[in-house]
């Protein structure tokens, strides 16, 4: 169990009228839900850092592949968070990423939409999976008041320096290839924690609870000033993906700003910059969107630095395409469906595909000379439902 993908996973089919699929995609949903009920966080671990209402980032069983948790139990920054069983198999849960709970949140309210519009009633759902939803938003407000900022600051601790789904250490040189220092206020982060309030207001109002739907709308008009302001780079005319522990921007080029169209956390005049430099060639491929700028000094077009540096990952597209017809940019989003579309007739629905610099030539991702791309990606696959649903509806 990936929390952050299942999560997303459940957001992209059912902000979409899936006709014929609903029973199917509902079933899907209602069982990465229980999932995450099993192993919400209860109780204080720093090495897990499992928290109450916390939603957990990875779950691994001794049912799960062995290989790759051997390696980890034998790499020292992870050993502390793999369990050796007695028969000699392991098991690891953690909760690292910053982004799981709220997206939890999300993936709560949209599904509940989908119980509500497909069967006339969501009162079972809402008493089965809105407390936890609730808990989850209470823990991500506790997170943001802890710095008086109401923003979610992410700290650095354990084996990855990123909390956010760019959890390579990597991911976020800045350009003369030094890593910002943390702890970092990410806009991935915050988008989705602005969305999550929205979806919780709207869900407390459901269930009676005034006081907190008043409070979970004026902490998202706030967070959403913020989010315009704060990562707001007058130099680059776009945003920047995250302000260091100095308070300083990292002025950086990447795909980062997506999240906020999604969310619909932007201005609508930002919005409209934003996809302008989305549209721009160093952004912009034949099959897509990049994930850093073609034009940046860390851009790498394959390899390990390259991850979260430059390949395509086809549901950020996906993604970009949901957000700017949020906007009213149907245009902009049919052409990125297009792009990907034609990018996975090619290549399947991989977790990453590098695009050479050139903007046309497709490469197949390798760490060490080895293929290393998941191949089918869940999140690719659930993505490709929810943008089909979407062409589908809109015709």
């Amino acid at each position: 169990h990936f929390g952050r993908d299942a999560f997303e996973s459940i957001i992209e089919v059912n902000e979409e009228n899936q006709g014929d699929l609903t029973t199917r995609i509902l079933d899907a949903s209602f069982k990465s839900l229980e999932t995450a009920l099993i192993h919400e966080g209860s109780q204080f671990d720093p090495i897990t850092r499992e928290r109450p209402g916390r939603k957990a980032h990875e779950v691994h069983t001794s049912a799960s592949p062995q290989d790759r948790l051997a390696q980890l139990f034998n790499d020292p920054k992870w050993r502390p968070l793999v369990v050796r069983n007695p028969d000699g198999t392991y098991r690891m849960k953690n909760y690292l990423s910053d982004d799981a709970t709220s997206k939890h949140v999300i993936a709560v309210g949209v599904t509940e939409r989908t119980v509500r519009n497909y069967w006339g009633n969501s009162s079972y759902f809402m008493e089965r999976h809105w407390p936890a939803a609730k808990r989850g938003v209470l823990h991500d407000n506790a997170i943001a008041d802890k710095h008086r900022r109401s923003l979610i600051i992410s700290e650095a601790y354990g084996p990855l320096l990123n909390r956010n789904w760019k959890d390579s250490d990597s991911a976020y040189k800045n350009e003369e290839g030094d890593v910002p220092p943390p702890p970092y206020i990410y806009l991935t982060v915050n988008a989705t924690y602005y969305w999550a309030l929205l979806e919780a207001a709207r869900m407390a109002q459901m269930s009676g609870e005034v006081n907190l739907a008043k409070e979970c709308m004026e902490r998202a008009s706030e967070l959403k000033h913020l989010i315009n302001t704060l990562f707001w780079s007058p130099k680059l005319e776009y945003f920047v993906p995250l302000i260091d522990g100095e308070d300083r921007q990292d002025e950086i080029v990447t795909d980062d700003p997506i999240d906020a169209l999604w969310a619909e956390a932007l201005e609508p005049k930002i919005a409209k910059a934003v996809i302008s430099r989305l549209s721009q060639p160093d952004m912009l491929n034949v099959y897509g969107i990049r994930t850093r700028s073609s034009d940046s000094k860390m851009f790498a077009e394959n390899g390990a630095e390259a991850y979260h540096n430059g390949p395509n990952w086809p549901r950020r597209t996906k993604q970009a395409a949901k957000g700017a017809e949020k906007y009213g940019y149907f245009a902009f989003a049919r052409d990125l469906d297009e792009r990907v579309f034609t990018l996975e007739s090619i290549v399947g629905r991989k977790e990453l595909v590098p695009i050479a610099k050139d903007g046309f030539t497709i490469l197949t991702y390798e760490e060490d000379g080895e293929p290393a791309a998941n191949d089918p990606q869940s999140w690719e696959v659930f993505g490709t439902i929810g943008r089909t649903a979407a062409i589908i509806n809109r015709r």
